[in-house]
């Protein structure tokens, strides 16, 4: 994990607005917010990261903890945290006035990991993954992220 010194100079290279630094502070103390629990198909996982220097639980075998060893590996990534904060959100239905909460949606669509300075895809690698796909018609996960391909397990979950 970065020092203070560090993320500090991290933000001002990035530009993260004060709202940004919150959320990674945030996430830096709190992480995970929530236990990791193994319901359906899924199951829980382990990795002892020494980049975090603590364990990294992950709910999927395949998915979250490919990403998991990906950003403990990975040179560009300084830190990153499993299940980094719960959003709370409530929509307002504009006929009635009717505030309901967002339950629903909220833990299958936004991202289990948060990685600081993320930026969107480049429109080369969606035109690499398109390549791919149309080529072979249907890829597992892992072919992707062996050769030829060679993605990354950030890239695939982000697309």
């Amino acid at each position: 994990m970065l020092i203070k010194s560090e993320l500090t100079e991290l933000f001002e290279r990035l530009g993260t607005p004060p709202a940004g630094q919150k959320l990674v502070l945030n996430a830096r103390m709190e992480a995970p917010v929530r236990e990791v629990a193994s319901r359906g198909g899924n199951v829980v996982t382990v990795l002892a990261s020494l980049k975090m220097a603590r364990d990294i639980r992950t709910e999927s075998r395949h998915i979250e903890f490919a990403v998991a060893v990906t950003k403990e590996h990975a040179k560009d990534v300084p830190e990153y945290y499993a299940q980094p904060c719960e959003l709370k959100l409530s929509l307002v239905d504009e006929s009635t006035g009717e505030i309901r909460k967002v339950d629903g949606w909220k833990t299958s669509c936004t991202a289990d990991y948060f990685l600081p300075g993320a930026g969107p895809l480049s429109p080369d690698s969606i035109d690499r993954l398109n390549a791919a796909l149309a080529d072979e018609g249907a890829l597992s996960f892992f072919e992707l992220l062996e050769a030829p391909y060679g993605f990354s397990a950030d890239l695939l979950n982000q697309a």
